[in-house]
């Protein structure tokens, strides 16, 4: 990405013209890689992050703070320590690095006026976030191991050094032009990025694209191409902007690459494009890790489900033979006359069978021939109990397992985290899942949800997006209310609301096309979706959330569709 310092030299200039002069309220560290400042300038109160997370490194505003952790981190005590009440002085690039300083001048009671200086390290696994005061480090996000802190150590009293530079020209400095005139010819972009200093390989390839010019180069040449990357860097023509790809927000840039090319969101700065980005991929890495935690609970206790299935399927494969225990008994007790006590076996004929062929029975030795019909008799009784168990046993786990693969539906149906919650909360209440952090104090029962609400043609249309959703939508509509399931899919409930008027036929095809879309055969076409009178739908006792059984419906075959003209915004 190019998160490199052409992006952070426009990056520190806005900030510098948003927030120098603005005085820091409020120091919070919601994460070990995140620090948030809550700056007051300009007649405004602003939020701006400093992260050091590896993959989400930067130094821009934030549109809301996260969550503080119930201890603050050391690194935000040092920073209330020193930065709090601090005027925001200015906010620099160092040199052409990926550096961000940011300059705060403190009044303190006892030694008066002090310079401390922020610096947020902008490198990729590297990142940091260090505070120093007079050249002197007074504390570091991370700190570095043994190997890294005898080349650069981040110890309070020792001086701060700079990372490391690379074996590169700024792209200010005259002597670049020389290093270019070096240049053979070929991959221009990427002798740009390893001669220029502060460029990333994207970057780098723009500025190659751009120049146009492959062949090996000449001093005047050389010359031109170190004047063209100059105007390219530190131009003030900029268009901010977002691109995309199919797999969603791929890069922000501070002006659109034309070697790329692509789709682009545009935005009034460097810094709204960045925040943007940032928060849109914080959000699908929310989004993302929620479903797979969720998608984990539910194989768990699908796995679970499958176990109890299978014991109850291998009890039922032992029962199987139970009938044949009874024949032997009554064979034996009717054939008492020709056995005794100790013979292995009877051989007698089976009357119970057609044309009453001969059967050997096993016996035991130690036993009368009556102990031993009753023997069989006891195992007889034994199975016959153990299948009259198992039968509701087995008939609970099937229901069970087929609510706890209908969650896999709701999952792959969700479209944003607001909508996995929904699943979530069904799963802690099913005792599925234990919510992380939970609300202390006296908890306060949440009303149902009413689920997705569209406005059709004067009519309320309601779609769940969880089966408890489900529940209570399908639960509160009235007997003339048409409702609507996907027939053979997993599918939301859709609920039109009739009331004392009558839905025409476009009312009905379009909430089928909603519950279409709302149900496992989203990606298809031509779905077959049942709608009949609440009054015909039914939930039997004891059933899982979601479970409701109808008769005498329609079916429409529709497409899917969200129908996302008709939705209500809440």
């Amino acid at each position: 990405m190019p998160q490199d310092a052409y992006a952070l030299y426009h990056q520190a200039k806005e900030l510098c013209a948003m927030l120098a002069g603005g005085r820091v309220n409020k120091i919070a560290q919601p994460t070990e890689n995140e620090v948030y400042l809550d700056v007051y300038a300009g007649g405004a109160r602003r939020k701006i992050v400093l992260s050091a997370n590896a993959a989400a490194a930067r130094v821009c505003t934030a549109s809301a703070e996260k969550e503080n952790p119930p201890v603050a981190f050391n690194f935000c005590m040092l920073l209330r320590k020193h930065l709090s009440g601090a005027v925001l002085e200015s906010v620099s690039l160092v040199g052409f690095d990926r550096v961000i300083a940011l300059d705060f001048s403190v009044y303190d009671e006892l030694f008066g006026g002090a310079k401390k200086t922020l610096y947020a390290e902008v490198m990729g696994k590297y990142s940091n976030v260090v505070l120093t005061e007079r050249g002197k480090v007074l504390g570091a996000m991370k700190t570095a191991d043994i190997g890294e802190a005898a080349r650069r150590p981040l110890i309070a009293g020792l001086e701060y050094r700079f990372p490391p530079a690379q074996e590169k020209f700024a792209p200010n400095d005259a002597r670049l032009a020389g290093a270019l005139a070096a240049f053979g010819g070929g991959d221009l972009g990427k002798f740009l990025f390893e001669t220029v200093a502060g460029l990333s390989f994207r970057t780098a390839e723009e500025i190659a694209y751009r120049f146009g010019e492959t062949g090996a180069f000449d001093m005047k040449t050389a010359e031109r191409c170190y004047r063209f990357i100059g105007e390219f860097l530190f131009s003030e023509e900029k268009k901010p902007c977002v691109r995309y790809t199919e797999k969603g927000a791929e890069d922000f840039f501070v002006r659109p690459y034309e070697s790329l090319g692509g789709e682009y969101r545009f935005f009034p700065s460097v810094d709204e494009a960045e925040r943007g980005y940032f928060e849109e991929k914080e959000r699908a890495g929310a989004f993302a890790a929620l479903k797979n935690r969720l998608t984990e609970c539910v194989k768990k206790e699908e796995k679970k489900y499958e176990k109890r299935l299978k014991i109850i399927l291998e009890k039922q494969l032992d029962c199987k033979d139970l009938e044949q225990d009874k024949i032997k008994g009554d064979l034996i007790l009717s054939n008492v006359w020709r056995a005794k006590r100790g013979d292995k076996t009877l051989v007698c004929e089976n009357f119970y069978a057609e044309n009453c062929p001969e059967i050997s029975i096993p016996l035991d030795v130690n036993l009368t021939p009556q102990e031993n019909a009753q023997k069989f008799y006891k195992r007889y009784n034994k199975q016959k109990r153990t299948l009259k168990a198992v039968a509701p046993q087995k008939e609970e786990t099937l229901a069970e397992l087929e609510y706890v693969k209908s969650l896999y539906s709701e999952i792959a149906l969700a479209e944003d985290a607001a909508a996995l919650k929904f699943v979530e909360s069904e799963l802690a209440a099913a005792g599925f899942l234990k919510i992380k952090n939970p609300p202390k104090g006296k908890k306060k029962k949440t009303p149902p949800s009413a689920g997705w609400e569209y406005r059709i043609g004067g009519f309320t249309v309601r779609a769940g997006r969880s089966n408890a959703e489900n529940d209570f939508i399908t639960s509160s509509a009235r007997g003339k209310d048409i409702w609507l399931h996907a027939k053979r899919y997993h599918s939301a409930h859709v609920v039109v609301e009739v009331r004392e008027k009558k839905a025409d036929e476009s009312v009905v095809r379009a909430a089928a096309e909603i519950c279409a879309y709302f149900s496992a055969g989203r990606q298809g076409t031509k779905i077959d979706v049942d709608y009949t009178e609440k009054k015909n739908v039914k939930k039997p006792p004891k059933s899982p959330l979601g479970f409701w059984i109808y008769s005498e419906f329609s079916t429409v075959t529709v497409d899917p569709d969200k129908h996302e003209e008709f939705l209500k915004v809440k």
